[in-house]
């Protein structure tokens, strides 16, 4: 039952009486609950097989954590909102339209709930809160939430809506407990990039904030590729950075073929060792732009090939307008 709503700061806090007869208040997130959150995450990881999160919770630093929530501010199409039961965060809301501009009008979301407040009305309050803010947006028309056909609390909720689309998936997970968890974020697949360039000058304005994100987009994990030798040690850096989220691969791109040789090698030898580091890339052919000469980056592909053949990694290969020597390449690997 919504009571009522009252100011904290800038925010506007609404008050709901649960069934229990404890007194709900929701607001958007801030800054200044990262830690809180963080906190709710790696409890409620471990109360749930339907969450994106386990009990290790998200792998962001409160610093981080804090830079997401205040993001969110400046954008008019994604909120976080926060449930609290006086101090204590109990639940987590958050949707986000989409960024193509012709797909804006559908947007997704996710609750989760504390197990001891399942079935107490957080989650159609949140749910609530969320149709309140799509409405208010005026370009929000589709709202989506996937979950699984098992999780029948989630089902429920969202049936309630008769103006949402339910999608309910087949797919079963394993149980940690014999409870019914309530707890929904959003799809339950987890994603795995296997190619990036976070390093690349075009995210420079907004990296961390962007890296922020992608546990919440449902992105486990990130290969990042460096190009070049000076790249090195910026991509151990960044894996250092992020060590739950981010791995590397250590080596050099064609575009940087003639660059290739003893020192090189060594440079790139040098870089596997580092345990963050899981395989050798990005490493390659390039005939469209042919920055290096075409015997340089066959060199230094083979070379390559041969390097993480010994130390038994996986390749990250580039290939554009060179398919015949690229296959011929990879077929000569012994």
């Amino acid at each position: 039952v919504r009571d009522g709503e009252r100011s904290e700061g800038a925010l506007t806090m609404k008050e709901s009486m649960l069934k229990n007869g404890e007194t709900l208040w929701v607001r958007q997130a801030r800054g200044t609950d990262a830690a809180a959150c963080l906190a709710y995450l790696r409890c409620v990881g471990g109360e749930s097989d339907y969450l994106l999160v386990g009990p290790e919770g998200v792998p962001l630093t409160e610093a981080q954590e804090a830079e997401f929530l205040e993001a969110q501010f400046d954008k008019p199409d994604q909120r976080m909102f926060v449930a609290l039961i006086g101090d204590e965060v109990v639940g987590l809301a958050n949707v986000e339209a989409k960024t193509h501009k012709r797909m804006a009008h559908n947007a997704h979301m996710g609750i989760s709930v504390r197990r001891r407040l399942w079935g107490q009305g957080v989650g159609s309050v949140l749910m609530q809160e969320i149709i309140d803010f799509c409405r208010e947006t005026g370009t929000i028309r589709n709202l989506c939430l996937e979950v699984y056909a098992d999780n029948e609390r989630a089902v429920r909720l969202c049936r309630r809506r008769s103006a949402q689309k339910v999608s309910v998936s087949k797919r079963r997970v394993p149980r940690r407990s014999a409870h019914a968890p309530v707890a929904v974020r959003g799809a339950a697949m987890k994603r795995f990039d296997t190619h990036a360039h976070l390093l690349d000058e075009r995210f420079d304005a907004d990296r961390d904030a962007l890296i922020a994100r992608l546990p919440q987009a449902g992105v486990a994990g990130v290969l990042e590729c460096a190009c070049a030798l000076s790249d090195l040690p910026k991509m151990i850096a960044l894996t250092e950075r992020y060590p739950a989220l981010i791995l590397g691969a250590a080596g050099v791109h064609p575009h940087s073929a003639a660059e290739w040789d003893a020192s090189a090698k060594d440079a790139v030898e040098r870089a596997l060792a580092h345990p963050a580091v899981r395989a050798v890339g990005e490493i390659g052919l390039d005939y469209h732009y042919d920055f290096s000469p075409r015997e340089a980056q066959k060199r230094c592909f083979d070379e390559q090939h041969a390097i993480a053949g010994a130390h038994g990694m996986p390749v990250v290969i580039h290939d554009r307008e060179a398919h015949s020597d690229s296959y011929a390449a990879v077929c000569d690997i012994k």
